[in-house]
């Protein structure tokens, strides 16, 4: 430091014509750029004492890479050599606009050197505030010095940079680095000069408030935070290019934010902007509902009853209202909403009818049966039996699409209820009628089981034996669908139960066990009799069709010979010939269906009835 300031002090006494005056030039240079790494701002105050040319070169000289000593001075933050060297480029006569605006051979300024390095908000203070460019731009990089800041996250830089009144705020900046933490500090700071900014239209007709809607609901969340209701208002409602408003925006890509800006506001305020449509009539209320229905739970829970249900009640273009968007997409928000309210009010949303005529009963039945059954957890059987048999198009009643849907909501919305109720659901019957058992025995047979299970044999006939149009009985379906849940059903039952489960005769004159014997697993029929004793398994095979006649074993012996020979192996010689020897009305009898059909199977069963067939 004291060679330093010897050689310094000694350099202003030469003359511009010593033959040496390329040696100390060089020199002098070097102390500047020392200086101004170093920051020594009093080694450049004593430099300032060169005159001529010596010391106008000493600031406008650059390193091979084309940085001077402002911008050595830039990069290493040090504020006081940096205004320093400023000071000595006045007293030199050295223009400051020049040296401020020089670029190196990367293209960058000072400013961008300053921003780039992130060493002080100041150093890039002490540059524009002497009359650095604030819309600079590096040259090779195509950045501004906005852009730099953002770019490296240096928000205390930005924030100076957004101080300067005539810096420019391109729509490049605004639309491609929306997603930085620092566009809060960025677009407050513009707002201050730009109240209109968030409305600036961009090249596609969509205006900036999408954008950050889109990419960083979190910052529009905080610029909204200290607006007033009517501003908020304006904002939300923005309408881009296809007709979509800002809140619809927010609603889709930052439900939790669009949250926590309502979050607060009177119900008026909350309603008015759920209420907003877009181009196709869909709410903001809907677009909740779909992609975050804790919010739209959040927002109304609480608010009264009557508030409560208008946002629910808020129809689409189609005539969906919320709750029905609610029901399919998060019944469990819903749930929340009416749970714990009075029964009417309950009644009152769940009864809410889409432009179908199903109602959001029909709907959580549908996509959320769990829902649906904890809202109707601890109601009244009246209250419960009143929801379940709600009817939509073609006399689909809640139970109908719970049974299609969700059979185990149904099973476990009439655990614990009397037999009177159960079969009262059960029973209710469709346009086509099909019962409710109907459509658990096609479409969840195990549902239907365990709602049957432990209730007393004259109840399960009796639920068994509903028929539909067709006379076809719930046994029927079950048989022809699910036959493994007919077998656990009739599992551990009395031989007369079974029989009488068997004898089930539908509109065609069969009866189950005939149904049974022609389906192709006629084995069921052979397991579910496994076990009977000889009088119910007679019993059985003797089940005759209304019409003609024709018994159970008739049938078995024209279709599943095999299933028949099974069924009777183990059984004595005279048990078998008297299978065999029952007749339909034509007196033909199950030997000669055997005969005709499974003739090895016959003699099999019984090698004398096969001689005799064999010697007619």
């Amino acid at each position: 430091m004291t060679q330093f300031r010897i050689v310094s002090l000694s350099i202003p006494k030469l003359s511009i014509t010593s033959p040496n005056r390329t040696l100390h030039l060089e020199l002098a240079v070097q102390l500047m750029a020392h200086a101004a790494t170093s920051g020594q701002p009093e080694l450049v105050r004593e430099i300032s004492y060169f005159s001529g040319n010596v010391a106008a070169a000493v600031v406008t000289e650059s390193d091979r890479d084309g940085n001077t000593a402002l911008m050595h001075a830039a990069m290493s933050g040090n504020t006081d050599t940096l205004q320093a060297i400023i000071d000595h480029c006045s007293k030199s006569g050295v223009s400051v606009s020049s040296i401020l605006n020089h670029a190196n051979s990367a293209g960058e300024t000072s400013l961008i050197l300053a921003i780039s390095h992130g060493k002080s908000a100041d150093c890039v203070r002490v540059l524009l505030a002497n009359g650095a460019d604030p819309d600079t731009m590096a040259a090779n990089s195509g950045l501004s010095a906005l852009e730099v800041a953002m770019k490296d996250g240096h928000l205390d830089i930005l924030q100076a940079l957004l101080a300067h009144p005539d810096i420019h705020i391109s729509d490049r900046i605004l639309t491609t680095l929306l997603d930085r933490d620092c566009t809060v500090a960025l677009y407050n700071k513009a707002l201050e000069r730009e109240p209109e900014l968030l409305s600036r239209e961009l090249s596609n007709g969509n205006r900036i408030a999408h954008w950050l809607a889109h990419y960083n609901g979190v910052a529009l969340r905080e610029i909204l935070s200290k607006k007033s209701d009517e501003f908020v208002r304006e904002i939300l409602s923005i309408t881009d290019h296809n007709g979509k408003r800002i809140a619809h925006w927010l609603a889709h890509n930052n439900s939790s934010a669009l949250k926590e800006i309502l979050a607060g506001k009177d119900a008026g305020f909350v309603q008015a902007i759920l209420s907003i449509t877009d181009e196709n009539g869909n709410t903001v209320g809907h677009w909740l509902a779909q992609d975050n229905g804790e919010a739209v739970r959040d927002l109304i829970a609480g608010k009264g009853a009557e508030f409560v249900q208008g946002i629910l009640s808020i129809m689409d273009h189609n005539g969906n209202a919320v709750a029905h968007w609610l029901a399919h997409y998060n019944g469990a928000a819903l749930r929340d909403l009416i749970t714990g309210k009075a029964a009417e009010f309950v009644q009152g949303i769940l009864s809410i009818t889409d432009h179908n005529g199903n109602t959001v009963a029909h709907w959580l039945a549908h996509y959320n049966g769990a829902a649906l059954k904890e809202i109707l957890a601890g109601k009244g059987a009246v209250f419960v039996q009143g929801i379940l048999s709600i009817p939509g198009p073609d006399r689909l009643s809640v139970a109908h699409w719970l049974a299609h849907n969700n059979g185990s909501a149904l099973k476990e919305i009439l655990a614990g209820k009397d037999e009177v109720f159960v079969q009262a659901i059960l029973s209710i019957t469709d346009q086509n009628g099909n019962s409710v058992a109907h459509w658990l025995a096609d479409y969840n047979g195990a549902a239907l089981t365990e709602i049957l299970a432990e209730k007393d044999t004259e109840f399960v006939q009796g639920i068994l034996s509903i028929t539909d149009q067709n006379g076809h009985s719930v046994a029927f379906c079950l048989a022809r669908h699910t036959g493994y849940v007919l077998r656990h059903i009739l599992a551990g039952k009395d031989d007369g139960f079974v029989h009488d489960i068997l004898s089930i005769t539908g509109q065609s004159g069969n009866s189950l066990a005939h149904v049974l014997a022609t389906q192709t697993n006629a084995t069921l029929l052979k397991n579910i009799l496994s076990g009977k004793n000889d009088e119910c398994v007679r019993n059985v095979l003797s089940i005759s069709t209304t019409r003609y006649r024709v018994s159970v074993a008739y049938r078995l012996g024209q279709c599943n010979g095999a299933t028949l020979r099974d069924m009777l192996a183990g059984k004595d010689d005279g048990f078998v010939r008297d299978i065999l020897s029952i007749q339909d009305a034509s007196h033909r009898t199950v030997s000669d269906a055997l005969f005709d059909k499974s003739p090895d199977i016959l003699r099999a069963m019984s090698p004398d009835v096969f001689a005799r067939h064999t010697s007619r």
